[in-house]
């Protein structure tokens, strides 16, 4: 494509005071058609992205992720004075609730009959998370996401897949089923899914997908939701699909966030150096450690992510 617009609609963190001398960040204060409601934007647990890709003067919308409620989602459009009423369909990152949970209503926003879903199967288990103390096995439900049969009664008209697939006329490729061939990226311990009536081991959240991007003079832009299926095997993965070898930028969440994902960072940060990003976008689950260990390896390019940024790609501004 000629270029891409990335806008976060929902992130952890707002930040619009800390200096920054890119000229393809722009927070809500320089690019809202009315700035003085971008301070009204709210921060909230999950990650939603609105995506637009260009092509000569045609433009393509797509809704990636949809935070944890429909409620922060639809506040932060309005005070953005954003709409949906051009987005052309949703992809969901994977079944969690911080990205699904503003589902309907995002549905509703854009007020389209049969607006195309993308969702993998694996999405709609009932999940938690086992941990274990001295007390024995303890667990903490995740909250339930949409059913296929709601999204259909909203408008939505879900497509269920597990392989790659081109979205907006080809613009984007959203990934299919992404291989854990990292050593130290093998998923999410504890994390279990109710399958045929029993609590099954679900570590390797095998519905986790990336959205790709390939902009022309630039390479790839990955998007990623939670990252799940781990950052390393995620790029690796994307090149591999589209055969550009190039990555611009990452953007999303990097779960390298608790306790038993924290021993991954240096790793992490390692095997990153070689795809020597020109942009590189950790938001949501990332965690606090990683970030800081990530601005200092990677200065010229570590971006923070905040509600309301936007991230200009390749030719042209906002339009």
């Amino acid at each position: 494509m000629d270029r891409l617009e990335v806008i976060v609609l929902v992130d952890n963190t707002i930040d619009f005071s800390s200096s920054d001398s890119r000229n393809d960040v722009m927070n809500p204060r320089q690019w809202a058609s009315e700035s003085d409601l971008a301070h009204m934007v709210k921060a909230g647990h999950g990650l939603s992205l609105l995506v637009r890709t260009y092509i000569d003067d045609v433009r393509h919308e797509i809704l990636y992720d949809t935070g944890a409620s429909g409620e922060l989602l639809s506040h932060n459009l309005n005070s953005m004075n954003l709409n949906l009423n051009e987005t052309e369909g949703v992809v969901l990152s994977h079944g969690h609730w911080d990205h699904m949970g503003g589902l309907i209503q995002a549905i509703s926003d854009t007020n389209r009959k049969g607006l195309p879903v993308y969702v993998h199967p694996r999405m709609f288990y009932p999940r938690r998370f086992v941990w274990s103390t001295p007390q024995g096995e303890q667990f903490r439900d995740f909250p339930l996401i949409p059913s296929i049969d709601e999204i259909k009664s909203a408008g939505g008209r879900p497509i269920l897949g597990t392989d790659p697939v081109g979205i907006a006329e080809n613009t984007l490729l959203l990934s299919g089923e992404i291989p854990r061939i990292t050593e130290y990226e093998k998923g999410m311990p504890g994390h279990r899914a109710l399958i045929d009536g029993e609590w099954q081991d679900d570590e390797t959240i095998l519905d986790d997908r990336c959205l790709i991007a390939n902009v022309k003079e630039k390479g790839l832009v990955v998007m990623s939701g939670c990252s799940h299926a781990g950052l390393i095997n995620i790029l690796k993965e994307s090149v591999r699909l589209t055969g550009e070898a190039r990555v611009h930028c990452v953007i999303g969440g990097l779960h390298l966030i608790g306790k038993k994902n924290e021993p991954k960072i240096l790793s992490t940060i390692n095997d990153l150096k070689p795809f020597d990003l020109s942009m590189l976008v950790p938001t949501h689950c990332t965690g606090w450690k990683a970030q800081h260990a990530m601005a200092r390896a990677f200065p010229d390019s570590y971006v923070q992510g905040s509600v309301g940024n936007l991230y200009l790609f390749g030719q042209g501004a906002l339009t």
